[in-house]
């Protein structure tokens, strides 16, 4: 039975007290992966920044294998967005310090360039980027019309930075843009205020894709020379395509970072693959957090009873029911 492994992105819930009762838990891991104090202490300090949620993933994801025996011979990984640097972790490609740094210097790319953008077009000092979800409220009767949605958004700052679900996208764009878009909206759809502390427009290739170059310069200084190919191949959010190979990889990684995540195609491609045998049987979600696992859950694309078999392997408490 093929598996599929799932991480979450930089939007996912992550809270120190989750942290710590991870690090009581995962006393071999923490042992065998040979986790610096520093690190460990910067993530106490820090446990939302995207660095600390790409090394609990991994954390999580290296405690699920001592419990299953190692053997994933028969598996692929999908990550949403910064998630898709979790599956380049957990096949040995980068260490959980180095990780941690790509992590964090990817965020910083994207404030920064965020900032030149603003400063270029001598915005004005209270001009933000604002993070939102368009939400569809009666999804048994319609999916979200993305042409639509297109149409309303154009020739503004808005640009869509995900599609997760056929009821569910992101948008990121300037709040004044964001606020004439609102009460354009179909009546079937409802739009719901995302975090956004940096100020970050996701996604948005006009104005994130100059960080292409400094970022695959980063992380190939970090990379793990002794690896040659994927163990577990990964499911690309830019082109959707399934690779083993880890040039791709990394530049799948960095095209998804400057693109629109296609995160619903990707899913609904695996699933429907004609060769039945490359579809997932079994899917383990790992945190922090279960955005993900509630997504796959609502997808009818994939069958009943793989979704019924779901694991979410997201905190302290899901992993002790699953043991016990």
């Amino acid at each position: 039975m093929l598996s599929l492994f799932t991480f979450p992105g930089q939007g996912s819930s992550a809270n120190l007290l989750v942290f710590k009762s991870l690090l009581q838990n995962l006393p071999i891991v923490i042992k065998q992966k040979q986790i610096n104090k520093e690190l460990l202490n910067l993530i106490f300090q820090t446990p939302t920044n995207p660095g600390s949620k790409t090394v609990i993933s991994a954390l999580l994801f290296h405690h699920y294998t001592l419990n299953h025996n190692n053997t994933f011979t028969n598996a692929v990984s999908i990550g949403h967005s910064l998630g898709e640097l979790s599956c380049l972790t957990i096949n040995g490609l980068f260490n959980l310090q180095d990780a941690y740094e790509i992590a964090n210097y990817r965020n910083d790319m994207m404030i920064k360039h965020t900032l030149n953008y603003l400063m270029q077009k001598k915005a004005l000092s209270n001009e933000q980027f604002e993070l939102v979800a368009i939400l569809n409220k009666n999804s048994k009767k319609f999916d979200i019309n993305l042409p639509e949605v297109e149409q309303l958004i154009n020739n503004t700052s808005i640009t869509i930075a995900n599609i997760n679900s056929k009821d569910q996208i992101v948008l990121t764009g300037l709040s004044k843009d964001i606020e004439i878009l609102t009460p354009q909206l179909p009546s079937n759809l409802k739009l719901k205020k995302l975090i956004n502390p940096n100020n970050i427009p996701f996604h948005n290739n006009a104005i994130l894709n100059p960080l292409r170059l400094d970022l695959k310069n980063f992380m190939y200084t970090r990379l793990n020379s002794n690896v040659n190919k994927l163990k577990i191949p990964i499911i690309s959010n830019y082109n959707c395509q399934l690779t083993e190979s880890i040039d791709s990889a990394i530049e799948n990684f960095i095209d998804s970072t400057v693109n629109t995540v296609q995160f619903n195609k990707s899913i609904d491609k695996l699933f429907t693959d004609n060769n039945t045998q490359k579809i997932p049987g079994k899917i383990v979600s790992f945190g922090p957090g279960n955005n993900i696992h509630n997504l796959l859950k609502k997808n009818l694309i994939i069958p009943q009873q793989t979704r019924d078999s779901m694991i979410d392997y997201t905190d302290v408490d899901s992993i002790v029911s699953l043991e016990t």
